[in-house]
């Protein structure tokens, strides 16, 4: 995929982003800004080993460079789509799919939005989270059909779109993989409240979420909070996941110890950067007995 590629094919009408992700990440991975088409392919093109045909043609044979889902059978648990397609061949897969929009851009086009909302434990869709920027980017790409070219302001933006993609889904999945394994203590609070906390002895908290659900699910951990490096001072930085009502920062609202503490309860500062059990003595003066 990566030499001699003239041309891309994608179908033409409504434009979805799982196609225009498809082409971010060839650009992304490759450099090569070639033009882009929406139009149905020719079987001359679909026989071309140098005309990439993504989301449209009805065929999934990546040694001609077709990469079409819809004649496959969507699997429930993360369905293909042109983009998943592409990223396999790429071998960019298994380090994007610890992304939760590359997950939910794969159900939302291949099994449709209420299926994606089921999945996220919504009633309906939220279609009014959809961003204009993207609605705007999608409107600019399908002025473009037939022989007329996609915008050649798409294809830079698409191409800085997937470079970025692309490097921040490798940084996440680096730092999810050391955040597997570092420290996570118990704690207990004053009234006997106990948690675990995950100790971050660096700034980088990328993908701390997603270690730290996927550790509560490994084992009987019940990690509420994390402690790592502020990323902007000289202290630490005191999180709370999920609002858990077993920890609240505000607290240590006042103390000599703290620079910032956030009259949400979800987060507060350390002046310095002291020893961790003197932070972690914090965080176990911020728990409070869960209210039944």
């Amino acid at each position: 995929m990566k030499g001699n590629v003239s041309k891309i094919v994608v179908h033409k009408g409504q434009a979805h982003a799982d196609e225009l992700m498809a082409c971010a990440l060839y650009y992304g991975v490759t450099g090569n800004t070639v033009p882009i088409y929406r139009r149905d392919p020719t079987e001359e093109e679909l026989g071309d080993p140098t005309v990439l045909v993504m989301d449209v043609g009805l065929r999934h044979e990546p040694d001609l460079l077709n990469f079409d889902h819809h004649q496959l059978q969507p699997e429930d648990e993360l369905p293909d789509c042109a983009a998943t397609l592409v990223a396999k061949e790429l071998g960019l897969h298994d380090t994007l799919k610890l992304q939760p929009w590359y997950r939910n851009m794969a159900t939302l086009d291949a099994l449709g939005p209420f299926k994606l909302a089921k999945r996220m434990g919504l009633k309906d869709f939220p279609f009014g989270l959809l961003s204009p920027l993207e609605m705007g980017i999608k409107k600019a790409f399908e002025e473009a059909e037939d022989e007329h070219e996609v915008a050649s302001w798409i294809v830079t933006a698409l191409k800085v779109i997937g470079t970025a993609m692309i490097k921040d889904a490798v940084r996440y999945a680096i730092n999810y993989e050391r955040l597997l394994d570092v420290d996570v203590v118990r704690l207990h609070g004053p009234d006997g409240t106990a948690v675990d906390v995950i100790i971050n002895e660096d700034s980088d908290t990328t993908g701390i979420q997603a270690a730290r659900d996927a550790r509560n699910k490994n084992d009987p951990a019940d990690i509420a909070a994390s402690i790592s490096f502020d990323d902007r001072g000289e202290g630490w930085a005191l999180y709370r996941f999920n609002d858990d009502p077993r920890v609240d920062f505000t607290r240590l609202c006042g103390r000599d110890e703290i620079l910032f503490c956030h009259n949400g309860g979800f987060i507060a500062k350390t002046k310095e950067r002291r020893e961790r059990e003197e932070v972690l003595a914090l965080v176990a003066e911020a728990l409070v007995k869960e209210a039944t």
